[in-house]
């Protein structure tokens, strides 16, 4: 079930549109405005943020160019959609459409399966939010090469340590494989590592199953690195 964020100040429209996601099938949180939408994603993945372009504290767009240029925040490779009361909606810069409100159950639908099937998700390696987090193409160059070592000794690394039992340490070692993820651009390997620590935290341990599972992934983005 996707998870997503919806923020907007107007409490009517919150819940037109948490209630319409439920409907839709999707899991909803909501901030009532941009601080709270921020710390939200910064610590939490979602799969998608709707954000509401005017909101208290920190708009839409600004609450969005926060979170990506954090490469630690649990949200930082998410998807984003735009809303917005304006007459003049139109595209803004990082979200993959902005609707205007008031909207129908059904418009809200078809954006969100367009967005959640959109490649910004299926993408293994996002190069522009990676060459905006390293400066430049020659920077990010060498990071990724550094990355791929990492990637290359991370399968003994985590396998020892799930051998081992040792919960902590393996979620020790994605918390860092996750900044490495970050200016490097590495989307789905990023989510997967979200998705080990969540379980990692629930259980206390690691299965054999989740482990292959972003093992996989990072063999993917070992491949596409190169």
């Amino acid at each position: 079930m996707p998870h997503l964020l919806i923020a907007d100040d107007n409490p009517l429209t919150l819940r037109f549109l948490s209630d319409a996601g439920a409907a839709l099938g999707h899991l909803c949180a909501c901030a009532g405005d941009g601080n709270q939408a921020r710390r939200m994603a910064e610590s939490t993945h979602f799969d998608l943020l709707v954000l509401d372009v005017n909101m208290p504290g920190m708009v839409g767009p600004a609450v969005l160019e926060a979170i990506r240029g954090n490469p630690l925040a649990a949200s930082c490779h998410a998807p984003a959609i735009a809303t917005t009361a304006a007459d003049d909606a139109g595209s803004i810069a990082g979200f993959l459409a902005c609707l205007r409100k008031p909207l129908t159950v059904a418009a809200f639908g078809d954006a969100l399966a367009a967005a959640l099937g959109s490649p910004a998700i299926r993408r293994t390696l996002d190069d522009e939010a990676a060459l905006k987090a390293a400066g430049n193409s020659e920077t990010l160059r060498a990071l990724r090469a550094l990355f791929a070592d990492e990637l290359r000794e991370l399968p003994a690394v985590l396998s020892a340590g799930a051998g081992a039992g040792d919960g902590s340490a393996v979620r020790d070692r994605l918390h860092r494989l996750r900044a490495s993820c970050g200016f490097c651009g590495a989307v789905a390997l990023d989510q997967a590592c979200v998705r080990l620590q969540g379980r990692i935290d629930a259980t206390g341990t690691v299965c054999r199953a989740d482990l292959d599972e972003l093992l996989g992934i990072a063999g993917e983005t070992l491949r596409a690195l190169a």
